[in-house]
């Protein structure tokens, strides 16, 4: 019950239903292929009131939801095609992939194939 919890609190959150206080205010800029393995490779996000999200350097991504009792995780695998952020949580599964947005400074956006946002923040090194 509570990994079916932790997919639903991760679907919210990829599909925009959840995003952070202000980040409408940010100067968004899209990024491509390059800028997009350079944003996120290394980093975690932070999704306000959701959980956070590491992109690991190898192409494995883990996220956690806020909610998920004993450190529970989602691990999967991510890659940038054809300018899009794309990723997937099981090898049997499709590629989701999303635009990817940087506002500059901690601020990221990625937005669905049906123009839904969510975004996050870097954590501080």
């Amino acid at each position: 019950m509570r990994a079916a919890k932790q997919r639903m609190l991760m679907a919210l959150m990829m599909l925009g239903l959840v995003a952070l206080p202000g980040a409408a205010l940010a100067q968004w800029r899209t990024l491509g292929d390059a800028e997009i393995e350079g944003v996120l490779s290394g980093r975690t996000v932070l999704y306000d009131r959701v959980g956070w999200q590491i992109f690991g350097a190898t192409g494995r991504t883990v996220f956690r939801a806020e909610e998920a009792a004993m450190g529970q995780i989602s691990v999967g695998e991510w890659r940038v095609i054809d300018n899009r952020y794309c990723q997937r949580w099981s090898r049997v599964a499709d590629w989701a992939c999303y635009t990817l947005d940087y506002d500059g400074a901690d601020g990221v956006r990625f937005t669905d194939a049906l123009g839904n946002p969510s975004a996050g923040r870097f954590a501080p090194p």
